[in-house]
């Protein structure tokens, strides 16, 4: 049981974190965000992409 409490926690520290960067990235110039994603794509070794939100 505690551990799935556990699970339940983190899962709801990472969706608020990816919901705070979401905010960071919206809130950016789109020169600011294109750097960070260049820089992302380049630090995670990910296909480039950006879905509008």
């Amino acid at each position: 049981m505690d551990d799935a409490i556990n699970d339940l926690l983190r899962e709801a520290a990472r969706a608020e974190r990816m919901e705070s960067l979401r905010g960071a990235i919206h809130s950016m110039t789109q020169e600011q965000r294109a750097s960070y994603e260049a820089e992302s794509r380049e630090w995670l070794n990910l296909p480039t992409y950006y879905v509008e939100g």
